[in-house]
């Protein structure tokens, strides 16, 4: 039944549109659905030693995906918080070449890249 209902909408101009408008609406939502994913990867916060921050102090970072493009680059979202647990900053950080062929499936390696980029160390 549906499968006739989309046919007989395909006839005309205006139907034709209305289905290559879905169509790519659903693409956008696969990859809003992608992203979201990607981004609940790592959603806990990592503690650090404090770093200062104009003008505030940072005791943790949370990482999140923000691109990620297989067997090329992934770039990060690192947010910073203070001792409150409020945002106080964010970095991006892009992660490419033998640095991204490195990764494997350990994301604590990204993890340490991270920390190694931006010049932080885990807390005690």
């Amino acid at each position: 039944m549906i499968f006739r209902a989309i046919t007989e909408q395909l006839k005309n101009k205006e139907g034709r549109n209305l289905f290559l408008y879905f169509l790519r609406k659903i693409r956008i939502y696969k990859v809003y659905v992608s992203m979201y994913i990607q981004n609940m990867n790592n959603e806990t916060p990592i503690p650090i030693a404090n770093f200062p921050l104009d003008p505030v102090v940072a005791s943790s970072i949370r990482i999140s995906v923000m691109e990620l493009v297989l067997s090329s680059h992934v770039t990060l979202n690192v947010t910073f918080f203070n001792a409150q647990g409020n945002p106080v900053k964010n970095e991006m950080v892009k992660i490419e070449g033998s640095e991204y062929a490195g990764w494997g499936v350990d994301d604590s390696y990204l993890t340490n890249i991270v920390l190694q980029r931006l010049g932080l160390t885990l807390s005690a």
